[in-house]
Parts: C-alpha cells; structure tokens; sequence
C-alpha cells in the first residue's frame, strides 16, 4: 500500500484532494510519468511530421493510428495529476450510517480494512497475485450527507494512476447511497409532473 502517512483529514476536505506526507519516491514516481508519457503524447507528431519522411500516401492512416496512443497518454497524464483528487458522493445518511454502509460494501467486495476509523476508512485489494504486496487502496472520508473518495495503488516500478477503477467506484456508491424516495419528495414529483 502506498504509505498514506500523517493524512490530514480535515486539510483534505477542505481542498477537495488528499493531503498527506510524500516521500522522495512518490515525487520521483510521479516525475517519471509524466516524462514517460509526455513522450507518448509528442512521438507520434514527431513521427506524422517527419519532412523526410517519404511516403505520404498513408497521412490518414497514420492520423487515426497516432491518435491512440496520444490520446492515451493525456488521459494518463491527467489522471496522474488529478490522482489525489476527492469525489464527492451526496448522501441522505448521517456519519454513522454512511460507516456502516462502506464497511457492509467492503466487505461484499472482500476488501481488506486496512483504516477504520471515525472520519476515514481505507479498503486494500491485492492488484497481483505474485506479490500481495502490490495493492490498490480507496481511501474514504466519511461525514455527514458526504462521502468523499479517491483511488491510488501501489506497484512494483512505476504508480500508474487508476484509469477506470474510479469511475466503477462512483457507479457503485451512488447505488448505495440511493435513497428511496421519502413522502415529501414524492409530493413533490407528483406536483412537477
């Protein structure tokens, strides 16, 4: 698990991101994607706009070809940048009852509960089953009619940030949090239709 050290539960509320202690590597880490992938993002206008480059015949097929990877690469830029950010999931429960709810999810997903306290819970899953020491952590911060949640993992050379895995996390919370619909918001659906 990536070391969450000295994490500032009510700093990372109101910033909207996790703020916690980084160490040399995570910077590092970071740095290196972002080299990596800038790369991904420049080589193929290097290569589609190669003056010496003979055959021109194929520009439109090199287009649609090139397109991919940089495409690819800003969204994994993206994401890198925008890993510690915290999404923010409305609920209809108080503190308590939002707890209950994630640690009943952690469990029907079989995460490991790595945190359990008031205002914070993180959920481990192992991400390679040759090393469980490679894990994927959903780290979550609990109030009242809010909960916030971000993703980040931990792997062997490089921290890929999660490309989609947040985006089934949010599907997953809102079904949770769905709140049947109480008298008064049925009265006033009734009305509007």
């Amino acid at each position: 698990m990536r070391r969450l050290t000295k994490l500032n539960i009510n700093e990372s509320e109101t910033k909207g991101y996790l703020v916690f202690e980084e160490n040399w590597y995570d910077v590092f880490d970071r740095l290196v994607i972002y080299f990596f992938f800038s790369w991904v993002v420049v080589l193929p206008f290097l290569i589609l706009f190669d003056p010496y480059r003979l055959d021109t015949d194929y520009d439109f097929f090199y287009v649609i070809v090139f397109t991919i990877p940089f495409l690819f690469g800003i969204y994994v830029i993206y994401r890198k940048a925008t890993e510690k950010r915290l999404f923010k999931i409305i609920t209809a429960y108080n503190r308590k009852k939002n707890h209950e709810i994630l640690l009943e999810y952690a469990i029907t997903k079989s995460y490991e509960v790595y945190r359990k306290s008031n205002r914070c819970l993180i959920f481990n899953e192992s991400t390679s089953a040759l090393n469980p020491e490679y894990k994927k952590s959903r780290i979550f911060l609990v109030e009242d009619n809010l909960v916030m949640y971000s993703i980040v993992q931990d792997r062997f050379k490089l921290n890929l940030p999660t490309l989609t895995s947040h985006l089934n996390l949010k599907k997953d919370l809102k079904k949770l949090f769905n709140t049947p619909l109480t008298d008064a918001k049925k009265e006033t659906c009734q009305h509007i239709t």
